[in-house]
């Protein structure tokens, strides 16, 4: 057995993935695959287009063997520590042989060389780089400019990218770790995630493009590998739970205070009072993010500053979560034959907690586990209420996995 994993959001699943998970197959010679997915919530600090049941189910469909669920604490967080979460995880099931991600540049030499000089910072790393934040650069372009006057622009420009940024953390992790996982780059294919035109020029647009399209009732069909009635109610609820959501947002920051926000991954610098301040005449996570965001602090940040709030995810759970003494836990959303293969090696070689009935979660994780699982279920609670007419409470706890039989 040869397991291939990657870490994803699917949000939603297009033809760019489906492009990466075949050269991905044919590169590692893989006879399984696994992945680790986003739950309801995404690294942007949003919630996702659909749902992380009906995402997974498309995976599945779509040449995925294991669908398993990265955790909240990972998910909604920066690159640094989404990259560290996925990495925990897989490292503690002991079975994955190849992890493979998308990137822009064509070599993983030249990534794996920006990651080894990023493991050790040396002191005059870390002078430039706090010189340029002192200028009110964000923490992504004080690195680049770092990086670039250190070693050469070359090397810089590889920070420019996002895939690329993700890609070096996922290295950084793997050195850190000493894992034993090999990695594997594959060159992204299409339109780069923040593209906003329409049509797009290729046969491969991102995300980004596709969910626009979603909302704004354009023809998106052609840019997806399977019917686009797999998306099920998504596409009806997305705008309104969008709103139900933003009207939540609001009416929890009203309720709030500077000081509680400080409690919050992210806050520094009177953030919090800026976060606030802006009610005054934005009532929605992006309208608010886009008032509050500077050139120091991009959108996302704040975006992400806002979801950890709603969800209750505070500074001391979330280092207790990346403090190395918790171990991860293994939620299964989905599987078909070959995904049962991967978790029966995984619980022959390995002792990460695999959860597929919550009910049984309490007996099996620690507390810190528990409490991390909370987040996720609470995720979902949040998701189901705002997004889907029918919501069942706490429906975590009665759903079993998906599986496809083959």
């Amino acid at each position: 057995m040869k397991i291939m994993a990657t870490i994803a959001e699917y949000n939603p699943f297009h033809k760019g993935h489906l492009f990466h998970l075949i050269q991905s197959k044919e590169k590692s010679s893989c006879t399984h695959t696994m992945v680790l997915m986003s739950g309801d919530f995404v690294q942007r600090g949003t919630p996702a287009i659909a749902d992380k049941w009906t995402r997974t189910k498309i995976a599945l469909l779509n040449g995925v063997d294991l669908v398993c669920e990265l955790p909240f604490y990972a998910a909604n967080q920066s690159a640094e520590f989404f990259a560290r979460g996925a990495l925990d995880i897989l490292n503690a099931t002991h079975a994955v042989d190849f992890l493979s991600f998308g990137c822009e540049e064509r070599t993983i030499e030249k990534l794996y060389e920006v990651a080894y000089r990023m493991v050790d910072e040396s002191d005059s790393f870390k002078t430039l780089l706090q010189s340029r934040l002192k200028e009110g650069y964000s923490f992504a372009a004080a690195r680049q400019y770092a990086v670039s006057k250190l070693y050469t622009v070359t090397i810089g420009e590889i920070l420019s990218r996002p895939n690329n940024i993700l890609a070096v953390e996922y290295l950084k992790s793997m050195i850190r770790t000493n894992s034993l996982i090999k990695p594997l780059g594959v060159q992204r294919k299409g339109e780069t995630y923040d593209a906003n035109q329409w049509p797009p020029p290729s046969n491969y647009a991102s995300a980004t493009q596709i969910r626009k399209g979603l909302l704004d009732g354009l023809d998106v069909q052609p840019y997806l590998p399977y019917p686009l009635s797999h998306l099920e109610n998504a596409i009806e609820n997305a705008a309104s739970g969008i709103a139900k959501f933003d009207l939540a947002l609001t009416t929890r920051l009203l309720q709030t205070s500077a000081v509680e926000l400080r409690h919050f991954p992210y806050v520094s610098e009177g953030i919090e009072n800026r976060i606030l301040k802006s009610l005054h005449h934005h009532q929605t996570l992006e309208d608010i993010s886009k008032h509050v965001a500077s050139k120091r602090m991009p959108e996302s940040r704040i975006r992400r500053i806002l979801t950890n709030f709603m969800l209750g995810m505070s500074v001391n759970l979330f280092n207790t979560a990346y403090s190395g003494e918790v171990q991860p836990y293994l939620r299964v959303l989905g599987f078909n034959k070959k995904g049962t293969e991967i978790l029966n090696r995984i619980k022959n070689i390995s002792t990460i907690p695999r959860l597929t009935q919550l009910k049984k979660a309490k007996n099996i994780l620690t507390e810190n586990q528990y409490k991390l699982l909370e987040k996720d279920i609470l995720a979902s609670n949040l998701y189901h209420l705002y997004f889907n007419p029918r919501f069942v409470y706490n429906e975590d706890y009665y759903r079993s996995p998906i599986l496809i039989k083959q």
